[in-house]
């Protein structure tokens, strides 16, 4: 068993088994990560869609125009 921390009570914790852990570490692998000035946001699994989104609503004016996006695969 690995576990997991809950929170920020480290004796709050949840067990999790080890193929559910290499599972996560595996699905974490194939999203992207997105940040914000620096700072993680959260992911997504479409990054090269995310980025035309972005794009798209940057020229539409829906979004500031001084936010920037890159996809690197």
């Amino acid at each position: 068993m690995v576990r997991k921390k809950t929170g920020r009570d480290n004796a709050a914790r949840e067990q999790v088994s080890f193929k559910e852990a290499i599972e996560a570490m595996v699905m974490a692998e194939e999203k992207c990560y997105v940040y914000l000035n620096g700072k993680p946001m959260g992911n997504v699994e479409d990054g090269k869609g995310f980025a035309q989104e972005v794009r798209k609503n940057r020229r539409l004016g829906l979004v500031s125009g001084e936010i920037n996006v890159v996809y690197k695969k």
